[in-house]
């Protein structure tokens, strides 16, 4: 008998192995069906289903399996993996270590519970697991870069970078591992290394449009137009929906007087192929692509960050003068502020999701690529008087808090990111030197720094004497409509890149904008002006991390401007 369901369970194994994966499963679930008894019955039924990636299917029979025959490790091993694809991770843990109860040695137990506690951000406890992983299987290239990834993820750069260099000693075609050294010696500015790296993966996988992105955009960095222009093309030659390639190639040619011309007749040719491509993809769904047409419900998804959204929607206005309607997907922190500077037949949700049906829209666009529409030379940006309006009653309800005989002008100010890429943390700048810039006895400084720096002002501000006024009861990271309203308040504002800039400039208000060496390519790397926001003057780094020039030169300006007025 037992003869029997075993060459049945052979002839499931060889229709698995052959992949003919749904007629196994069908063969698997009859043993099973005939043979309940039989443990092997539910432990091949289990593996078809896992093959298939049916993970929730696959527990019951791996439970049963494991009432007949306690044992068995790979059961335990199986039912964890289950368990983990489906989110219960507290009971794959418990899995994973009866598994490792059976078989100490089973190394794989060990990174997976170490892969639960990194998704869950308990990266201590991650690498724990993944050392003993490590320490029972020491070449193994996964761990390794497994490992890295983990201590990029504590800002451990150096220590990320010994471990994917080691997954690459152990496995020289790891394109995971040469891919995300090369991203971590970017984020640390070694961008000649990051580039060699790169060029390592790209050999490996010739066609990696998302390597050919990554090499452009490091270009950029080492101010490399020429070779950063021609890799982001290739990025999107090779896949038209490679969203990361086009902005940035979009704000590349926008931000450089030289590359203006090739930018309107590339515009319309990018945007034509990647709707051609998406339409070969979606051969029996309609198409829903907007593509110029008037009179039409259009949804306009997601740009992915505050500045973004605020940056296209200066372009919001012209669409729906076009159109019928127009539904905004955006942080919710925006609504009031966009209800009341764009038209009535714009709306605004949170999430596309909230849309229960289709017929609501007849077609969409991504918010990047307004910019195909409605921005086809630097002169389409131009927005001197600004394009979002304040609350007015808010604003002066602000003015008249702070009025003080003495001060002249009020200065509004922020001085760092929240954004913890470490390419990023280089537009911060020191808050006390900041202030010894721009100080005068007539001058009025005003916070306009969101996150909590309630100490770091405090404590500045008893060092140097001076007082920086704070809105009370406004939260300038949630409460974004008034925090317009404190910068229209402003006569002026200094600020690095960040949201206060962008929210600054689409206000029309006067702003100086404080950059390091190599940033955002909106705002290119030679103009003291923005084409985006013309209400905007630009202090740029002359060398890498040293702001002593952009000190010296907006103190300059500010006493230029304060004698004048």
């Amino acid at each position: 008998m037992e003869d029997q369901i075993q060459h049945k369970i052979n002839k499931v194994l060889q229709l698995y192995i052959n992949s003919k994966i749904h007629i196994s499963i069908d063969e698997a679930h009859k043993i099973a069906k005939k043979s309940p008894n039989y443990y092997e019955s539910w432990k091949i039924l289990a593996l078809v289903l896992l093959k298939a990636q049916q993970y929730r299917e696959a527990i019951d029979p791996l439970k049963k399996a494991i009432s007949k025959n306690k044992s068995d490790f790979s059961l335990y091993f199986n039912l964890g993996v289950s368990e983990k694809n489906i989110g219960n991770f507290d009971n794959s843990i418990d899995s994973f270590k009866k598994c490792l109860e059976l078989n100490p040695q089973n190394s794989q137990s060990y990174k997976n519970i170490s892969d639960i506690y990194m998704v869950s951000g308990y990266y201590n406890e991650a690498i724990s697991f993944l050392e003993k992983a490590i320490e029972i299987d020491p070449i193994n290239a996964e761990y390794h870069n497994n490992h890295g990834i983990i201590q990029k993820k504590k800002n451990q750069h150096e220590e990320a970078i010994i471990h994917f260099q080691k997954a690459i000693e152990n496995n020289k075609s790891y394109f995971l591992a040469h891919q995300n050294l090369a991203s971590t010696l970017r984020d640390i500015g070694r961008y000649k290394e990051a580039l060699d790296s790169y060029d390592k993966a790209l050999k490996i996988k010739p066609n990696s449009s998302k390597i050919y992105r990554e090499i452009g955009i490091t270009n950029y960095y080492l101010r490399d137009f020429k070779e950063s222009i021609f890799n982001l093309e290739k990025a999107f030659e090779i896949d038209p929906e490679n969203v990361q390639a086009l902005t940035f190639l979009f704000r590349l040619y926008l931000s450089h007087r030289e590359l203006i011309k090739e930018y309107s007749s590339k515009m319309i040719k990018w945007y034509s192929v990647s709707q051609n491509f998406n339409t070969a993809n979606q051969q029996n769904i309609e198409n829903k692509n907007w593509c110029g047409e008037s009179g039409l419900k259009i949804l306009v998804t997601k740009a992915k960050d505050i500045g973004d959204q605020l940056l296209y929607s200066s372009m919001l206005v012209d669409l729906a003068n076009i159109s019928k309607s127009v539904i905004v997907e955006c942080d919710k922190r925006l609504f009031s502020i966009l209800k009341r500077s764009l038209p009535n037949n714009v709306f605004f949700i949170e999430s596309r999701k909230e849309i229960i049906s289709n017929k609501i829209y007849d077609k969409e666009i991504k918010a990047y690529q307004l910019i195909y529409f409605f921005c086809k030379d630097v002169n389409s940006f131009m927005t001197s008087q600004g394009y979002l309006k304040h609350d007015s009653n808010e604003t002066l309800r602000f003015k008249e808090s702070l009025k003080d005989t003495k001060k002249k002008r009020i200065i509004g100010i922020s001085w760092k990111t929240l954004n913890k890429n470490k390419l990023a943390k280089k537009r911060n700048i020191d808050l006390e030197i900041l202030i010894k810039s721009i100080w005068k006895d007539d001058v009025l400084l005003l916070n306009l720094q969101y996150g909590d720096v309630n100490e770091e002002i405090e404590l500045v501000s008893e060092k140097l004497g001076i007082k920086i006024h704070q809105i009370e009861n406004i939260n300038n990271f949630y409460n974004l409509d008034s925090l317009a309203s404190i910068i229209s308040a402003c006569n002026m504002v200094v600020t690095i890149d960040n949201t206060v800039g962008h929210l600054s400039g689409s206000l029309g208000v006067d702003t100086k904008l404080l950059l390091d060496y190599t940033p955002s390519p909106i705002w290119g790397l030679k103009e003291n002006s923005s084409y985006i926001y013309n209400s905007i003057k630009i202090f740029r780094q002359k060398k890498p991390d040293d702001w002593s020039n952009v000190y010296s030169e907006l103190k300059s300006e500010l006493l230029s401007n304060l004698e004048n007025s």
